[in-house]
């Protein structure tokens, strides 16, 4: 059982490294006018909008990754998602270990947005006005 879940453990790992092909250096922070521009930009996103209307407004994503189905075997996959990244300290590690702020765009399989995330920052009042 040990063995099994050790080759369980390398084929999840290897999977993982697959599907991050992005060049990011670690650890990572955006420079100030990429943090502005995410921190500042991401309310105009709407549900419904398409992958380009989101580009117009906020540049292309640090990482597209893909949405599978809530299930541990044979998941589907749901959609996509935009992250646009203000900082990330390491690629691999706990929520702490990551210490992410970032936005996540979700889109389904018909290429329109679902979801709005952002997590490690808040939201000033002043974006607003």
């Amino acid at each position: 059982m040990k063995a099994l879940s050790g080759v369980l453990f390398m084929i999840f790992m290897c999977l993982a490294c697959s599907m991050n092909t992005y060049s990011i250096e670690y650890p990572y922070i955006a420079g100030p006018e990429r943090a502005y521009q995410i921190k500042t930009q991401f309310i105009k996103i709407q549900n419904g909008m398409t992958p380009s209307e989101v580009k117009g407004i906020m540049g292309n994503p640090d990482e597209i990754r893909d949405r599978l189905e809530p299930k541990m075997k044979k998941a589907k996959k749901i959609g996509y998602a935009y992250w646009y990244l203000i900082q990330r300290t390491v690629e691999y590690g706990s929520v702490l270990e990551k210490d992410e702020k970032l936005v996540r765009v979700a889109f389904d399989l018909k290429d329109r947005v679902i979801k709005i995330d952002h997590w490690g920052f808040s939201v000033e009042p002043t974006i607003f006005h």
